[in-house]
């Protein structure tokens, strides 16, 4: 039995969004890191500074002596790393989160038969092909159906007009049905 190996596929957000998705939260990863290592050396630097000038020699060791700048500098690291995921988070699912409540939408509408409208998005927001998948199947629907439509209205106006015998009336009527049923098969309902 052989393993099969898949590609990766895009279901909602494409590799572009991915990847500045990604890029925003090490950058904002990096940033954190390195205003920590700032904030621990001039925290660090001034208890030192402090230090030396009682003119007395701390107690403790030196790693004991600078802990508090540690959990500090660690504390202040965390907030500007939670701070900046939310940012980030904020901005990408406002990007998402109005294109999925306009295709619901459209999704709504065409399940209750409405074929005319079309999904507008704006130019930056995530799901484009997806809309435009929507609409050509929106499109493709509309015109299967506008074609049983034609060939109903004709089979409904074969008996108006001239008299016809019946052998050319039962043709027609036999030829307008079965190019309705083509039409109904290729809905696959």
């Amino acid at each position: 039995m052989t393993q099969r190996h898949y590609k990766r596929r895009n279901y909602f957000i494409d590799k572009k969004t991915q990847s500045k998705f990604m890029a925003a939260f090490a950058l904002s990863s990096l940033i954190s890191a390195i205003a920590a290592v700032f904030i621990f050396v001039f925290l660090s630097q001034t208890k030192l500074e402090k230090t030396m000038y009682t003119m007395r020699l701390p107690e403790t060791t030196l790693a004991d002596l600078l802990f508090e700048e540690m959990v500090l500098t660690t504390g202040i690291a965390v907030i500007v790393v939670i701070l900046l995921f939310s940012y980030t988070l904020i901005k990408i699912f406002s990007r998402i989160e109005h294109p999925l409540i306009k295709l619901k939408g459209a999704i709504l509408k065409i399940k209750e038969g409405n074929l005319r409208d079309t999904v507008a998005l704006r130019k930056n927001e995530e799901f484009q092909d997806f809309a435009h998948t929507l609409d050509k199947m929106r499109t493709a629907l509309r015109t299967k159906i506008q074609v049983i439509q034609i060939n109903s209205e004709n089979l409904s106006r074969v008996g108006e007009g001239d008299k016809q015998d019946s052998t050319t009336l039962t043709e027609e009527c036999h030829s307008r049905l079965k190019t309705i049923k083509q039409e109904l098969e290729l809905l696959k309902l």
